[in-house]
Parts: C-alpha cells; sequence; structure tokens
C-alpha cells in the first residue's frame, strides 16, 4: 500500500465514521445533512449496520451508521430508504440478513454481487 497518492491531494483519511444510538437518531442526522446541503453519496443496508455516506466540508468522505443488531459479517450494501417505517426498514435489514446469516466466516457467497457493488462504484 502506498503512502499519498497524489502530492497535491491533501486528504490522508480514508473515511470518518460516527455511530448513532438510533434509527431516529440516524433519520435526524439525515434531514439535517439533507437541510445544510451536504453531499450525499448513499444510505446503505449493510445488514448489520444501516450507513448513511456523505462528503464533509473539506471533502472527506463520512459515515453515520446505526448498529441493527443482527451480526452479519458479510461485506454487503444495499440502498435503503431510511424514512419509511420502521417496520418496512427492519423488513428490509431482515431480508438482507436472512439471505447472508448461514455464510461461514470466511466462506463465500454463491453470488458475490453485493459484495462487488462497490468496486463497480469506485470506477
Amino acid at each position: 500500500m502506498r503512502g499519498r497518492p497524489d502530492a497535491t491531494d491533501p486528504h490522508l483519511i480514508q473515511q470518518i465514521s460516527m455511530r448513532v444510538a438510533s434509527l431516529d437518531d440516524l433519520r435526524a442526522f439525515h434531514r439535517r445533512l439533507v437541510a445544510d446541503g451536504y453531499r450525499i453519496e448513499e444510505v446503505v443496508n449493510h445488514a448489520s449496520a444501516i450507513g448513511c455516506y456523505f462528503f464533509d466540508p473539506e471533502g472527506n468522505r463520512t459515515e453515520v451508521f446505526w448498529v441493527t443488531g443482527r451480526p452479519c459479517w458479510v461485506p454487503t450494501v444495499s440502498p435503503i430508504d431510511i424514512h419509511q417505517s420502521d417496520d418496512a426498514v427492519l423488513a428490509e435489514v431482515d431480508r438482507v440478513f436472512t439471505q447472508l446469516r448461514d455464510v461461514p466466516m470466511g466462506g463465500r457467497m454463491s453470488e458475490e454481487s453485493a459484495t462487488l457493488a462497490p468496486a463497480a462504484r469506485q470506477g
């Protein structure tokens, strides 16, 4: 792994992450980001957490996340609308968790499109 990729780029932080205590706290944070004009990259369901990714005023990628209580270690990402009802959000979290919960630690999914999605977005 190399150090700074470009001597003219001052961004040395890959990502800043902050945890909130509840889904309602995540919703409130998201509403505040939108109201204040922050650039939101995405809001995603990781099964183990829901993350809101945005860029701070200095251009640092930042995540605010809420831990769902589902013990999913598989790296996955799928868009989610956190402003749906609690029941709808949790049903979507459970849908993804159900697909992944039986993948053993270090195992592979039979179809890994969910784990490849972030790499596709970078290109």
